[in-house]
């Protein structure tokens, strides 16, 4: 079993490439591996050449998958695909303990009855695609993945036909998942983890920084390039701008403290870095879809 240390904290952020292809056993291209994420600022952005799976053991915080960033608590599961860039943090004060697959679906399951669409793992990202699955909103899925994670870590009689066969059941619910690419949609990988590695000082520094007055002037020196080269970094790797980023990373941390905190709308909404609380409820319902009130009802509701 694997183990990361959360890295100290480093001047620039970087990717870690965790696991290539080749440290993947050829016997059964599965490994186990346990993290525990810091509530320190970020260090690095993990990617990886293969589908990662996990499970929240302990602990609360937020995952960011490109430009999509999630609440999480024990219970829930994560699903990233190759080359998606992501990073964890745990809730200020707290760390969690997360433990994951990290697995080659297409080579695990062998039988030629599967079908090769259910074992597509590019169909799994995507702008709409939950990559942090609720245990109350998806309990199939999670408990899939539970098992799976702990199948992989085990040493029991059967594992590998164990592991062959909960890949291909978790496959099956995990496709059946909303806001999936259509299949051949997914676009390719190549350029996509440079383009987001020339921007991820900027990214690690909204990630510390978010409720503090930036612009693009700032975040462009934060990467030492122009407020051009910036912006078409920000279209290329995200299809987004430094400024949408910024709003969508605000908005979504608003989300997550509107569940875990007591304290005022506009309390959370000034915490986050919003002028106004009229700005607050404008971002919130274009990225929620309903008002920061709404959204606190339905949580305590759920």
């Amino acid at each position: 079993m694997g183990v990361i240390v959360p890295a100290r904290r480093r001047k620039a952020t970087r990717f870690a490439r965790l696991y290539d292809p080749v440290d993947l056993p050829a016997r059964l291209p599965a490994r186990s591996l346990v993290v525990a994420p810091s509530d320190e600022p970020i260090a690095y952005l993990d990617a990886h050449s293969f589908l990662e799976l996990g499970y929240c053991e302990q602990g609360e915080g937020i995952v960011a998958v490109e430009d999509k960033i999630f609440p999480y608590w024990a219970g829930c599961v994560t699903v990233v695909t190759p080359n998606e860039y992501h990073f964890r943090q745990s809730r200020q004060g707290t760390r969690s303990v997360w433990r994951f697959a990290l697995l080659d679906p297409p080579r695990l399951v062998c039988d030629p009855r599967s079908s090769r669409a259910v074992l597509d793992v590019r169909s799994l990202e995507g702008p709409e695609f939950p990559n942090v699955l609720a245990p109350d909103k998806f309990p199939v899925a999670c408990q899939l993945v539970r098992l799976l994670v702990d199948e992989v870590a085990a040493d029991r009689p059967n594992r590998d036909d164990a592991v062959r066969s909960l890949t291909w059941a978790t496959m099956t619910e995990l496709h059946r998942l909303p806001g999936r690419r259509a299949p051949g949609d997914a676009p390719g990988a190549g350029a996509r983890p440079a383009a987001v590695e020339r921007i991820a000082p900027t990214l690690s520094y909204i990630a510390e920084h978010y409720a503090e007055a930036l612009d693009v002037p700032l975040l462009a020196s934060i990467c030492g390039v122009s407020e051009a080269v910036l912006r078409r970094g920000f279209k290329e790797a995200l299809n987004l701008t430094p400024k949408q980023y910024l709003l969508r990373f605000r908005v979504l941390r608003a989300a997550d403290m509107l569940k875990a905190s007591r304290a005022s709308v506009l309390g959370i909404a000034q915490g986050c870095g919003f002028e106004s609380l009229s700005a607050f409820n404008f971002h919130f319902r274009a990225v929620m879809g309903m008002s920061p009130r709404a959204w606190r009802k339905l949580l305590r509701a759920s």
